[in-house]
């Protein structure tokens, strides 16, 4: 085939379709075997070519592996915390530019400083305005303590028996004092001490100058005997004072020895058995709401007594079971339901065998004309001779009866009666 002719079939055959002319090439030699022509069935590169270049490029990257010393299948290390010394050791370069070369803002090494600028900018901006609000807050507070809510005016409310001065000077309250951190406490305490007859001692704020301390009067309960003396005590457990004459219209206890006798002080007797004795008789009377009951002999604690209306002395014997028999003598002497003692009987009501035989024994009192309120022997009253005493049974209810076998509960015959 001539030269013109090739030429043809070549442009004809041009894979792109343009009519564009391939490049002239040099004529073949003679002898030699003319070229093939390309057709759009047959591929661009034969088998073989392709087959080399996938070995080039395997080569390629085997070398690329190889300088990098690194695994072609990724491989999970367990990550192990560095020493601290390996830092200080092993400083990392940091990523510059070589001298005359510019990096672009994409490039990565720029991107990584920009990052650590604002990192340190951003800290040091948290640090100062952290100084700043420290700072702010410490002025705050002295110029608190030394301009605003300071003390100008200190008053007393509440009914005391008191001087308002001897109270604003015991609390310890000056206008130097600021309100924010004016010791509450400690004034409450000052003034509840040196003044027995306050039973309560409240310091309130009042912004921006203004103290109130208010004051309650105690409420006296019950007197304790001391030699010939009486000590007055509060409903909360405090000696108030110390008075020559018996109080009228308290309950009084006898025969306790105290730790200590002076006005303000607790009440805290030293006998623990005699002391659980007194908390039990003074808690069944404030729970059963008995009010006649006068007084109560504990000089001897295994032979207690109580004196009911200034007429009946209640023998309650050892102090067990003492709430049982308080009940049951209650029962009795009220003569509740129309049983038991009337309200002119005097003597001496047997309390001690009450829980074994569920019996009371009255031993009524002849040719007396009244029974003292402040016991003689230390016992309360007892009955004198002459008298006559009659048995009263019980049920676990504490209900007397002397009816259904005809006996009474009086002077000169002894009953005993079922329920």
């Amino acid at each position: 085939m001539d030269d013109k002719k090739r030429r043809t079939v070549s442009r004809e055959v041009h894979p792109t379709g343009s009519g564009k002319k391939p490049p002239r090439r040099p004529p073949a030699p003679e002898g030699s075997r003319p070229a093939s022509v390309r057709t759009p069935e047959q591929p661009r590169t034969s088998a073989r070519t392709a087959q080399r270049r996938r070995e080039r490029a395997e080569e390629r990257t085997a070398m690329k592996i190889k300088e990098r010393k690194v695994s072609p299948t990724p491989v999970r290390h367990k990550r192990t915390p560095a020493r601290p010394e390996a830092y200080a050791q092993q400083e990392k370069p940091r990523p510059t530019a070589e001298p005359g070369v510019t990096l672009r803002k994409t490039d990565p090494r720029r991107r990584k400083e920009g990052y650590g600028k604002k990192r340190r900018r951003n800290r040091v901006l948290l640090v100062s305005a952290g100084l700043v609000l420290v700072a702010a807050v410490v002025l705050g507070i002295v110029f608190g303590i030394r301009v605003l809510f300071k003390v100008d005016t200190v008053t007393v409310s509440g009914e005391t028996r008191y001087d308002t001065e001897d109270i604003l000077a015991a609390a310890g309250i000056t206008q130097e004092d600021n309100l924010l951190f004016l010791p509450a406490g400690k004034a409450a305490d000052a003034v509840d001490e040196l003044f027995p007859w306050i039973g309560r001692v409240e310091v309130r704020r009042h912004f921006p100058d203004t103290v109130e301390i208010h004051v309650e009067e105690a409420v006296p309960s019950c007197v304790f005997s001391y030699g010939e003396k009486y000590l007055l005590v509060s409903d909360a457990g405090r000696i108030l004072e110390v008075q020559e004459s018996l109080p009228t219209g308290y309950f009084c206890v006898y025969g306790l020895e105290l730790v200590s006798y002076r006005p303000g002080d607790t009440v805290e007797i030293q006998d623990e058995t005699a002391a659980r004795a007194y908390e039990e008789i003074a808690a069944v009377l404030t729970e059963e709401g008995i009010t006649k009951v006068q007084s109560a002999d504990l000089s001897d604690v295994y032979d207690i007594s109580l004196l009911y209306d200034g007429r009946i002395t209640m023998k309650l014997g050892s102090p067990t079971d003492l709430r049982y028999k308080i009940r049951f003598g209650m029962k009795i002497v009220s003569g509740e339901g129309g049983d038991g003692l009337s309200a002119t009987d005097r003597g001496v009501l047997d309390l001690s065998l009450t829980r074994d035989s569920n019996k009371a024994y009255f031993s009524a009192e002849s040719a007396v004309s009244g029974v003292s309120s402040e016991p003689e022997s230390g016992t309360g009253s007892q009955p004198e001779e002459g008298g006559t005493s009659s048995g009263v049974e019980s049920g676990e209810n504490g209900s007397s009866s002397a009816a259904e076998s005809g006996g009474e509960v009086s002077g000169g015959e002894n009953t005993s009666a079922q329920p």
